[in-house]
Parts: C-alpha cells; sequence; structure tokens
C-alpha cells in the first residue's frame, strides 16, 4: 500500500504531499538512502521525507541539496551535502 505525508496546514503552499507507491516502497524498505534535493528553503520538505523513510525503516546515511535558499534551517539532519547558499533578495515597493 502506498504511504501519504500530508503536510501541517501551517505550512507554505509549496510544500506538497509526498506519496510513495507500494512497488517503491518495497523496494527501499528498510535500505540505507540518501536524500537529496535541489533547493532546501524552509527545509519542510526534506522533513516530511526523512519522516516517511524513518517510517518504512530506512536508515538516512546522507541528505544533500544543489542549494540552500538562505542559511540551512534547524532540524535537517546530518551528514548533510549542501554546494552552496542563494541569496534573498529584499525590495522594497
Amino acid at each position: 500500500a502506498p504511504i501519504v505525508m500530508r503536510p501541517a496546514s501551517d505550512l507554505p503552499k509549496h510544500v506538497k504531499t509526498i506519496v510513495l507507491n507500494g512497488n517503491d516502497r518495497l523496494l527501499i524498505s528498510g535500505k540505507r538512502v540518501a536524500v537529496i534535493d535541489d533547493v532546501i528553503s524552509t527545509g519542510n520538505t526534506m522533513k516530511l521525507m526523512h519522516q516517511l523513510l524513518t517510517q518504512i525503516n530506512c536508515t538516512i546515511v546522507v541528505t544533500c541539496a544543489v542549494f540552500t535558499q538562505g542559511p540551512l534551517p534547524q532540524g535537517i539532519l546530518s551528514p548533510r551535502i549542501i554546494l552552496d547558499e542563494l541569496p534573498i533578495f529584499k525590495t522594497s515597493i
């Protein structure tokens, strides 16, 4: 059966529901995995992925992202590899 991880209602709208179908669940359950994302901004999607993978007994050996948007949010599990930080631009209207 698929596993569905829904973000809390107070999280930003860009944090989407994560679904792992039954076949993929069987394939990775109990394995050592790397969690890789393109950009970490709030860290909420990454935290959901960690919860999902922990639920199916995966061991997360590393968390990777190409960029963070601003400083790395608290709670992103180690060890982690981040290539660079994207600046956050603030404009006045």
